[in-house]
Parts: structure tokens; sequence; C-alpha cells
């Protein structure tokens, strides 16, 4: 029996073709949370900074800086509500019908620090993606697919010439088991802190504690954060009355449910619902934190 060689895939910058399916540019305060996003994410920091928790580390990033996160990585977020923070986020299929474990770029997440030069041509380059997506011309996706390849290569570029932002040390790792029950379970009710502490093998009062300073909240607002964007994610399903959403998303009635969403959004679920039109809010890992209660411009949150 003749086995034939395997022929070795190209590297992937020759292998890309970047379909683009979400381009915003958004301004916020005090944004957090946490995302898994099914797509590679670009996301390029225009003002103010923010720590970014990828995988069991901890980035501090300030503006000019940059990265790409690969498919399926869950991602914290964390800024401070003193000061605006302006993003700049593309959604991207690499390598569009590639098999799931070759469609990363990079084995880890290119963070960097841009140069000046540089800066200016993602603000450019990212500017005309902007315009390109959103003109509801057809033929100019085309184009948004050349400036999406434009951005990958100046990140990567920049990658080997600027330094990279070095990873912080964290109480993470200690309470990523509890982030994960939190994810796994919140539709079952109220969590009690001791069940995530047991999680994380730590005290009740010494979780607490490290929960609230590496996510910059207590565990009951985080838990509360997290059913209300799952629950918007579900919301562009009008067949889905309140009171099932309210039920699969673990509060124990609609009027629990409408409260948070309200406290959480500042509008009425159904009101929401009203807004958001058809297609609704409904991308869960698109960075959909609830809009911030004194947003610089009503239209940066969602474009």
């Amino acid at each position: 029996m003749i086995r034939k060689a395997r022929t070795p895939l190209p590297p992937p910058w020759q292998r890309i073709s970047p379909r683009v399916r979400v381009v915003r540019m958004q301004t916020s305060r005090g944004l957090s949370g946490s995302w898994i996003d099914p797509d590679h994410v670009f996301t390029f920091l225009a003002e103010g900074g923010a720590d970014f928790i990828l995988e069991r580390r901890r980035w501090r990033l300030a503006a000019g800086d940059a990265l790409i996160m690969p498919p399926r990585l869950r991602h914290v977020v964390l800024a401070s509500p003193r000061e605006p923070l302006t993003l700049y986020v593309a959604h991207f299929d690499l390598f569009p019908g590639a098999a799931p474990g070759r469609a990363r770029l990079l084995r880890e997440p290119p963070v960097v620090s841009l140069g000046a030069s540089h800066r200016e041509a993602v603000r450019s380059a990212f500017q005309r993606l902007h315009d390109a997506f959103h003109s509801g011309r057809p033929w100019r996706l085309l184009e948004a697919k050349g400036l999406m390849t434009q951005l990958i290569a100046l990140l990567l570029d920049s990658e080997g010439g600027a330094s990279p932002v070095s990873p912080q040390d964290t109480g993470w790792a200690r309470i990523k088991p509890a982030l994960d029950l939190l994810h796994t379970k919140f539709s079952q009710g109220d969590l009690p802190v001791a069940e995530a502490a047991r999680a994380a093998s730590l005290s009740a009062s010494h979780f607490a504690l490290l929960f609230r300073r590496q996510m910059g909240m207590p565990l009951h607002r985080y838990l509360r954060e997290l059913r209300i964007r799952h629950a918007r994610s579900l919301m562009a399903d009008r067949g889905i009355p309140l009171a099932e959403l309210a039920q699969c998303t673990g509060f124990a009635d609609v009027y629990s449910f409408s409260k948070a969403f309200r406290k959480v959004t500042g509008v009425a679920p159904g009101k929401f619902r009203q807004l958001s039109g058809a297609d609704g809010d409904s991308a869960q890992g698109t960075h959909g934190a609830p809009p911030p209660k004194n947003p610089t411009k009503p239209e940066d949150i969602k474009t």
C-alpha cells in the first residue's frame, strides 16, 4: 500500500480569505463582561484603557494597543468607569470552510503596542472598513474583505517591530473554575457564593474579595449581567414570551427579570425588543455588553 505524503499547509497568512461578519466603533464607560466569540476578533483601542483577561493571563491595554483573538476564546474586558473607552472591533471568519482546528491565525493572541505610523494606518483602514461594511452595497463587501486583510497584515507586521504588551500577574487562574461554574449554571437560580468559592478552592470571604478585585464587580452583579446578556441573545426570537425568558435565564419570575433587565440596560425588556428590531441584539459574543448608563453617543454603542 502506497501512502501519499501529506502536503504541508502553507503559512496562515498565505491562506487568508477573511469573511467579515461584524464591524463597529464603540465608545462606552465601564465596559465589563465575559464573552466567547465564534469568530476571530480584531480589536484596536483608539482611546482609553482596559484590562483584557485572555485564558489565564491578564493584559493591561492602552490607547494604540491591538490584538487578534482566535475563535472560542473566553475573554474578559474590564474598563474604568471614569474614562471613556473607544474600541474598533471587527469579527471575521478567517478561513471559511476550514476545519475548526485549522482556523486559528496564531497559537497565541498577538497583543502589541502599535507605533505611531501603524496606529494611523489602522485608524484609516478601519474607518474605510466600517464605511464599506455598513454601506448597504453588496459589492463593497469585497472592499471590506481586502481592508480586513490589510488590518491583519498591519498587526502582524507590528508584532515583529513593536514591543509586545506583557501579561500581568493575576489571581485570574484562582477564580477561573468559579467562572466556568457560573457560565454553566447561571440558569439554575441563585448560586451561593459558597458554591462558587468551593469551585475555586477558596473560603467564601477570600473568594468574594478576589472575585471583586479581578472582575471589578461583586459576584451577584456579574451573575445578573451574565443572565441579561444571555436573555438579550434570545430576544431576537419574538416568539419567546418574557416569562419563558425569565425562567431559562435563572430569574425567579418575570417581575424579577424585568427589574434586572431595566437596571442593566436602562430600558424595559419589551421596549428593548421593540427597538432592536427583528434581528435583535443576538450576538452574545460580540462585546454586546449592556449599553452603559452614560454613553458618549447613542449611536456609538451599536452600529
